[in-house]
């Protein structure tokens, strides 16, 4: 018997973004930590309609990062420990994704999306839940 790979992003629907918007969360430690990822949205095909960043409560506003980009950036000073920024981000999209600064964006980014009921392939959580 041999094992056959398949890659199904062919069977799939990439994401809508006319449809639906997404809002990136990016959970943040330190003052510009996420700068660098700020740095590549400009130069990234992504689905993002918007960046919410989450940020110590005792970091002052002199030490965000102050990048430029095409997206609205909201930021969000974390009220709970890390971890929870998962359920306390105020997202206001119908959906959203969710990373920290030590990340980066690829070139491309795409969403898929099975075709029979628009499903998503990889799970991501309403906002709303």
């Amino acid at each position: 018997n041999r094992a056959v790979l398949f890659h199904g992003a062919q069977r799939f629907l990439p994401w809508e973004d006319v449809k639906h918007n997404i809002t990136l969360v990016v959970s943040d430690w330190h003052d510009n930590l996420s700068s660098y990822l700020l740095s590549q949205v400009d130069s990234s095909d992504h689905p993002f309609s918007n960046i919410l960043l989450v940020l110590p409560s005792t970091l002052p506003p002199s030490k965000y990062p102050h990048i430029q980009t095409s997206l609205p950036v909201f930021i969000h000073k974390r009220t709970s420990p890390d971890y929870m920024d998962l359920c306390d981000a105020p997202v206001t999209t119908e959906w959203f994704m969710i990373t920290n600064a030590y990340h980066t964006l690829s070139p491309s980014v795409d969403l898929l999306f099975t075709k029979d009921d628009y499903r998503t392939v990889i799970p991501y959580i309403p906002a709303n839940k």
